[in-house]
């Protein structure tokens, strides 16, 4: 029956590896498409087997929900792209590459003067059953009984049956299914030889279908409270497709519209699916036939109206655009990449959109001065927490997150920020009293400017700087010298910076790499809160 544009995208990959593979290559003989796309399938299950032996499941935590959300958004609207063709009656010819979306349309707007006026009534009819069906009766009916009405094997019923009778395609031209041949292909050996040849092709492929199984399996498990684990989902995909490969069958991949008409009328469980296996099976071998007049407006109402879930997550954007435009981006970016440019290149673009976030927050580590509040040892952000005070002669400074070579000239304009306490114009300051002793003795009433800080008199005063340290996550070799360092500017700023909190790994790390030798024993204190009090006696 018809496809989606999901599962259709995976076939036009391979159609495309196929096509430029077909003919004469060297002495190696003539290959049909068909040997090639089962070659491309095989190689596709080796890749999904071996990315679980090498447990390259867990890289799926790189798609975040936004991604996937903005993913499986534009997968939808691939899908009723490809259903418009259908619900018109049109006969429009498609397109593959990027940007295929557009010429798609354009193509669909300049054949809107040749609509099949029969075909748009069915098509009118079947949204119209199908939507009060969902809206309406549906909530009704669930109240008295857990069965669902069975609105989609009705109206293909309904359809097929007045297509059949009504001879819709003859005489309408109104487009039917057509035919539906019954039977299993023979089992062959896919050609071994073309192995290497369909490397690459076969990577891409299997990043791909995967990359939209697991997103479809993650939004239902999330929906449905489930659990998925990515490499099992690649043993299980790998298995498929290698044993597929020897029926004559192309690489699999999630059938979108398939798969949210399973989950609308109610199945979640293997159970329905070993039910749908089954009946598949049935379809193959005996009633396929039956379903040969089944108008394909039918058919592609259904789907249409399973996408309405999916294009709901638009709400995910709108919500997260609230929260953080930065993760809302993320949705944005994939969604119109793998709309306009096509669902491969919009998930690399998605994916590496995602891991440039990634690294620009890694770039900035979440930083903020401390304020105590009074009789406590509770220690706060004065800006968010007003009770929390600033403690006289010290501040105090908390990290949050890593300290590695790519963020630590970041972490020191934070920190200096956050403090008001540059080391390199403290310096200048402690010269320029050192050298007139006079003006070390008089009191400085007006503010001292340098640069681009301001010294107060209180400021000035400022003897003591604490890192609360138990934040830090990480910290590599570069991170620890940026910590050494920092340590002997401010001692020539006569400030004493101090440590606290360290971690047991990262203490681990800047004793190994020797950052650790700068600090005295009496520079490193087990809390904040232990460091306030030895320091303040």
């Amino acid at each position: 029956m018809e496809g989606n544009a999901t599962t259709e995208n995976l076939l036009g990959i391979t159609q495309n590896v196929a096509d430029s593979m077909t003919g004469t290559m060297g002495g190696e003989g003539i290959y049909t498409p068909t040997q090639v796309g089962t070659i491309v399938c095989f190689m596709v299950g080796v890749w999904h087997m071996l990315f679980g032996i090498l447990q390259l499941g867990s890289l799926s935590v790189f798609l975040s929900d936004m991604l996937v959300s903005g993913f499986t958004t534009a997968a939808a609207f691939h899908v009723l792209t490809s259903q418009v063709k259908d619900l018109l009656g049109l006969n429009t010819m498609g397109a593959s590459g990027p940007f295929k979306i557009i010429y798609i349309y354009v193509e669909i707007l300049k054949s809107l003067g040749s609509v099949n006026l029969l075909t748009l009534v069915i098509t009118l009819l079947t949204l119209t059953v199908l939507v009060i069906n969902n809206e309406v009766l549906k909530p009704i009916v669930s109240k008295y009984s857990k069965v669902p009405v069975p609105i989609e094997l009705i109206v293909v019923a309904i359809g097929t049956t007045a297509s059949y009778f009504a001879t819709l395609s003859e005489t309408y031209n109104v487009k039917i299914i057509g035919d539906i041949p019954t039977g299993f292909p023979p089992a062959t050996t896919p050609p071994m030889e073309l192995m290497g040849k369909v490397l690459v092709d076969s990577l891409v492929i299997a990043i791909v279908s995967y990359t939209i199984n697991f997103s479809l399996a993650k939004l239902f498990a999330a929906k449905h409270n489930h659990s998925v684990d990515a490499t099992q989902e690649l043993y299980a995909t790998g298995v498929g497709n290698i044993v597929s490969s020897f029926f004559s069958c192309a690489p699999t991949g999630s059938a979108l519209a398939r798969a949210l008409i399973q989950e609308a009328v109610g199945g979640i469980t293997q159970m329905a699916s070993l039910i749908v296996c089954a009946l598949i099976v049935l379809v193959l071998l005996f009633i396929g036939p039956v379903f040969e007049t089944l108008p394909k407006a039918v058919l592609a109402s259904i789907i249409v109206v399973a996408l309405k879930g999916m294009f709901m997550q638009v709400k995910d954007m709108v919500a997260m655009w609230k929260i953080s435009r930065i993760e809302a981006a993320i949705w944005l970016v994939t969604f119109f990449s793998t709309v306009l440019i096509d669902i491969d290149f919009g998930l690399a673009v998605g994916v590496v959109f995602s891991l440039l976030v990634l690294l620009s927050k890694n770039q900035r580590p979440n930083s903020y001065l401390l304020g105590r509040v009074p009789n406590t040892d509770i220690y706060l952000d004065p800006k968010m927490y007003p009770q929390a005070k600033e403690i006289p002669g010290m501040k105090l400074f908390k990290i949050v997150g890593p300290i590695h070579f790519a963020n630590r000239e970041n972490l020191r304009r934070f920190i200096v920020k956050g403090t008001c306490l540059d080391p390199d114009e403290l310096q200048k300051i402690v010269k320029k009293q050192t050298k007139d002793e006079d003006q070390k003795e008089e009191k400085i009433i007006q503010p001292i400017e340098n640069g681009n800080y301001t010294f107060h008199d209180h400021e000035l005063k400022i003897r003591v700087l604490i890192l609360d340290c138990n934040g830090i996550s990480y910290i590599d070799s570069s991170g620890g010298k940026f910590l050494a360092q920092l340590r002997k500017d401010y001692e020539k700023a006569n400030i004493n910076l101090c440590l606290a909190g360290l971690t047991e790994n990262v203490y681990e790390i800047m004793e190994k790499t020797g950052s650790l030798k700068i600090f005295s024993s009496d520079r490193l204190f087990h809390s904040l809160h232990d460091a306030v009090v030895i320091l303040k006696s």
